[in-house]
């Protein structure tokens, strides 16, 4: 699913670019663009930037969470030669790129990032700007550490889980199952679940640390109007990123009126929460 790229600088040094999620670069990427995403910034999302040309990527610390998965994009920046910032879920909406360049605030910084200039606590407009000097990108840079794959993680009577790193990833062959994974539930996991085209018996994703007008959740109202059971699990119980994690150490923190109608309820572990939407959705059919 394509989505909006709004240019909010363009000049001699190159251009800043503007998307609710990095799952939306495509070939519009320029090797001189800034990033500034709505997505969290983890490796999945600055490798979605950077594979595509991006010289810089700026997104959101999603909470930090288990491992410090939120930010784990700033470090595989630096390994790959690439300067990355992440900015506070408190100041910038999950999901909402015009608002993280708007009104968010840097909170993490790498060092190729550090040595430009970028600083905590400096606006991401500032800091944007100041990423304009970085060296150019490098189509196809982070390749290797992009990963579409689908998992089959339980195949039992009551059905199948499926993982991934992002909802984008889903295809028509996880019709029917309970897909767990890496993504925020924004309202922009919301617009890529609806627009599947197949049934899913639910989907459980990360809370992102909640955030700034509770956007890390937003996408759970998206899909209870959609009748699609949704969950997410805390952001220090599993690592943001890795649907793996979220089934295997993911606690429910949060999820809509459909999945509690299905037998997903706070406090329960992933693994529990999917057998009951599977047993759910196969009574339902």
């Amino acid at each position: 699913m394509s989505g909006p790229l709004h240019i909010v600088y363009e000049g001699a040094e190159g251009r800043i670019l503007v998307t609710d999620s990095c799952t939306y670069c495509d070939e519009r990427v320029k090797t001189t663009d800034v990033i500034i995403a709505g997505s969290f910034a983890g490796e999945i999302a600055a490798v979605m930037a950077l594979r595509r040309g991006a010289r810089a990527f700026l997104g959101n610390a999603a909470g930090v969470g288990l491992d410090g998965a939120g930010v784990s994009g700033l470090t595989l920046g630096q390994r790959l030669g690439a300067p990355a910032a992440a900015l506070s879920e408190q100041s910038a909406r999950l999901g909402d790129g015009p608002d993280g360049y708007a009104h968010g605030v840097i909170t993490r910084v790498n060092e190729l990032a550090r040595g430009l200039g970028v600083r905590e606590e400096m606006s991401c407009a500032e800091a944007a700007t100041l990423l304009l000097k970085a060296p150019l990108g490098v189509i196809g840079r982070g390749d290797a550490y992009f990963d579409n794959h689908h998992e089959i993680v339980y195949d039992g009577p009551e059905g199948q889980v499926a993982t991934m790193l992002s909802v984008s990833f889903a295809t028509a062959a996880n019709a029917g199952q309970v897909i767990c994974a890496g993504s925020h539930t924004a309202a922009v996991t919301g617009h890529y679940v609806t627009a599947y085209g197949f049934p899913v018996a639910g989907i459980i994703c990360n809370d992102a640390g909640v955030g700034k007008d509770h956007s890390g959740i937003a996408g759970l109202a998206l899909l209870n109007q959609a009748a699609i059971p949704a969950a997410s699990v805390a952001a220090m119980s599993a690592r943001i990123g890795s649907g793996n994690s979220t089934y295997e150490h993911g606690i429910i923190s949060h999820c809509n009126a459909v999945a509690q109608a299905r037998g997903v309820r706070r406090g329960q572990p992933a693994k529990e929460a999917c057998l009951a939407l599977l047993r759910a959705y196969q009574g339902g059919r």
